[in-house]
Formats: C-alpha cells, structure tokens, sequence
C-alpha cells in the first residue's frame, strides 16, 4: 500500500515528517503540503508543495489507488474526495489525523480499502486515539465484507452487505452456504453453515458457480488475474477500457482491480 499524506500547517508538516519516520519500513509514503512556510527554504526536503486545489491533488491520488492521510479538518477531507468517489468496494482509503497527532479517523473504506485497519496502526505507532464509527468494528461483530476481502471473494451485489450486517447487528444469526472446495478464513460465532447447494433461502452464498441462489449476498471466488505492463503514467481507465473490450471478445465474465506501479 502506497500513502500519500497531505498537511496545511506548520504543525501538520512535522507530524507527517514523524509519521514517515515511524512507518517507512512498512509503507511507501509521499509526503505534500498547502503550506508554502519553508519549503522554497528546503527546511522540508522531503515535502511537496501542492501548487493545484486539493482535490485535484485528491482525484490524482485516487486514480493512482494511494491511501491518503489528511492532517487537518475533516471538511477538508471530505469536500476534496467526494466529487471522485465510485461506491464502498472501489473507493481509496482515506483518513483524517489532526495536527496534533491526537486522533486518527478513517471516513471511507474502512474495511474494503483498509482504513480502519491503517488507521489503528498509525494509532499504534504514533500514540494516536483511533477513532472507528464502523458499526461491525465497534460491536465486535462478524463484517461480511471483511470476510469478503481476506478470503479474496468477489462481492457481486454489494447491496447485500448491509441486509447482511444489519441482520447481524440485530442480533439474529446469519446462515452461510459454501461450496466444497473454498478454504474459508474466518467462522465467527453468529453464522450457522447450511450443506451446499442451499434448498431455500441462505443469507450468504460462496460459490464459482454462475447457478441462480435465493440469497441476500452472493460472493465468488476471484479465479482470474491478470498482468499487464504499461508505460509510466498511463491511466487506469484507459487500461480498464481495453481489457473489458479484451475479455468481451473472449466472452468472459470478470471483475478486478488495478493498481499502477
């Protein structure tokens, strides 16, 4: 995971100047400021001064698949990534720290992108209050879509994971059928295993099969990556457009990310 992280204030700078000597061994970090103070001076060499609007800055990390860290406001956070925003299994993971290093608070992608998972290492590291507002997370409760991401399950509707959890957090127990074959990590108590293929109605199905199930979420094992070499600064989208084209000819059904290197 590469981590861009952007500050507005003297403060800000030395906290994420700290933050990179904390996580460098485990982390690509790039670091970029909105305060000019210093940096013609080269007090701050390893800052970038961002002379575009934030949300320019925003939308160029999304597209590059960063984690971004902001230290400062939330409303800054928010108003820059929310015009570049797709939908919670695709978004980057963004977090807020404020300049004092008090709190770290992941807003987007907590668990798909990783957010609560980073923002309770940097914590960790820095002696920060993470502060988690994911219903699952604070109830200690199984999150169908993190179970989804260790187990390199594809979600196919995306709606289902709220039928899902919200069943969950009422405290009602969610049935689970599971084609033989998958190695599943994770069987939290509250999921009762139904023998697969499920006669009637199951809450959540892992399957490779393309067979129509009366389920709220359907999840499917990723059986295809592909690689692909490209030049420097070639855009997601552009390679997306091409490989769908690809994989229609060949009459494939398929999902995957992309990530530039």
């Amino acid at each position: 995971m590469r981590l861009s992280i952007i500050s507005f204030t003297e403060n800000g700078k030395q906290l994420s100047e700290s933050i990179v000597k904390l996580l460098e061994r485990e982390l690509e970090i790039r670091l970029y400021t909105k305060c000019e103070a210093g940096i013609k001076d080269d007090l701050y060499s390893d800052i970038l001064f961002v002379k575009t609007s934030v949300g320019d800055w925003a939308k160029e990390q999304i597209q590059e698949q960063n984690a971004l860290l902001f230290i400062g406001a939330c409303g800054i956070a928010v108003r820059a990534v929310a015009p570049h925003l797709t939908d919670k299994l695709h978004d980057a993971p963004v977090l807020v720290m404020d300049e004092k290093g008090k709190y770290v608070i992941p807003i987007l992608s907590g668990h798909m992108g990783g957010a609560n998972d980073l923002a309770n290492h940097i914590a960790k590291k820095t002696g920060a209050v993470p502060v988690i507002t994911t219903a699952t997370d604070l109830n200690k409760k199984f999150a169908v879509d993190l179970f989804a991401k260790r187990n390199s399950l594809y979600i196919t509707n995306k709606d289902g994971i709220v039928k899902v959890s919200s069943k969950i957090l009422a405290g009602k127990e969610i049935t689970m059928s599971i084609e033989a074959g998958h190695e599943i990590i994770g069987g939290e108590s509250g999921i009762r295993f139904v023998p697969y293929p499920p006669a009637g109605v199951v809450d959540v199905v892992v399957t490779s099969k393309d067979d129509m199930f009366d389920t709220s979420l359907l999840l499917k094992q990723r059986e295809y990556v592909i690689g692909i070499g490209c030049k420097k600064g070639k855009k997601a989208d552009e390679i997306d457009d091409f490989l769908s084209k690809f994989m229609v000819n060949l009459d494939y059904l398929f999902r995957s990310s992309y990530m530039s290197v």
